[in-house]
């Protein structure tokens, strides 16, 4: 039998009947959701939950239902707890009756096994008419891939390709942050740049790939020479550049003449041979607040100028 609209249209919302009672109605809702959602009382005991929140938490229903769900996701229900910075409010507070405001933050949390994920977490309270907090509604998203991507990207953006030293351009984003990390605590901030002998001629005599190889060995006693915080960057075809924080120039020039020796008496090893070569170091401090990073690269620079100038292979305070 076919209904007219008209006769559809006669039938007011009480008049019709879902075949599903609310509790069998709110667990489809739940299901339907592709992240993880849980929801619970004004004490933050859970009360239900999905298949994607048990998967999450890896645990059943009995493991689940009747405990506090920041006993199972610890620092991923800030909430009720006054621990939220956009929303400080404890449980016991009153406010206009119905949902509260959506609470979105990023969190981590740690599986059973010790997987590490990165969560998307929204919370929204409710409330009865006269505003008292009587449960909550949660869901999880999680976004570890996104999360791993990102920090991917971000490497691929301020990392050279063929070293794993940063670029020119994250290099001088770092330099300046340490110019001004110097400034504030009022500490001296070293500059070296350093630049192999000789490149051209390598190349010449055993190819570019040598050359690349060069570059590499380079870059990684470099990496090796100074401190784990001191940052070092490409900035050339075969030049690098450091800043090494709360270093004045004695220790600076004692850096560089190790970087020297080391490079010095390591062999590069190439498909078309085996040789040594050296580098050239420039090196200048920045200690007064007009100095930038760019004017102390700039004066480290003639210091590299005059390295080369005098015999290559030292380090040369400008």
């Amino acid at each position: 039998m076919v209904h007219s609209p008209s006769a559809l249209q006669t039938q007011s919302a009480s008049d019709i009947k879902l075949p599903i009672d609310d509790a069998g109605l709110t667990e489809a809702m739940l299901e339907i959701v592709p992240g993880a959602v849980v929801h619970g009382d004004a004490s933050g005991v859970i009360r239900g939950c999905n298949s994607a929140f048990r998967l999450l938490v890896e645990r059943t229903d009995d493991q689940i239902i009747g405990r506090l769900v920041s006993d199972l996701l610890p620092g991923a229900f800030p909430l009720l707890d006054g621990t939220s910075s956009a929303n400080p409010s404890p449980a016991t507070s009153t406010a206009p009756a119905g949902l509260s405001a959506i609470e979105r933050f990023d969190t981590v949390f740690e599986k059973a096994n010790g997987t590490i994920c990165h969560l998307s977490v929204a919370i929204r309270l409710l409330r009865n008419a006269d505003g008292a907090l009587i449960g909550f509604v949660q869901s999880l998203f999680d976004i570890t891939e996104r999360k791993t991507l990102e920090a991917e990207i971000g490497y691929l953006v301020s990392t050279d390709a063929l070293t794993g030293a940063l670029n020119g351009r994250a290099f001088m984003a770092a330099a300046e942050a340490e110019i001004a990390r110097g400034l504030r605590y009022r500490t001296p901030t070293a500059f070296l740049v350093i630049e192999i002998d000789q490149f051209n001629r390598v190349a010449e005599a055993y190819g570019q790939a040598a050359g690349d190889d060069a570059i590499k060995r380079v870059s990684e006693i470099i990496q090796g020479t100074l401190r784990e915080h001191d940052r070092i960057g490409r900035v050339g075809r075969c030049r690098f550049s450091a800043v090494l924080p709360e270093t004045d120039q004695d220790e600076a020039a004692r850096a560089g003449e190790r970087v020297c020796q080391a490079v010095a008496r390591t062999a590069i090893v190439a498909d078309t041979g085996c040789f040594h070569v050296t580098v050239s170091i420039g090196l200048a401090t920045s200690l007064a607040d007009a100095d930038s990073a760019e004017i102390a690269l700039m004066r480290a620079d003639e210091g590299l100028g005059s390295a080369r100038q005098s015999g290559q292979n030292r380090v040369v305070a400008a």
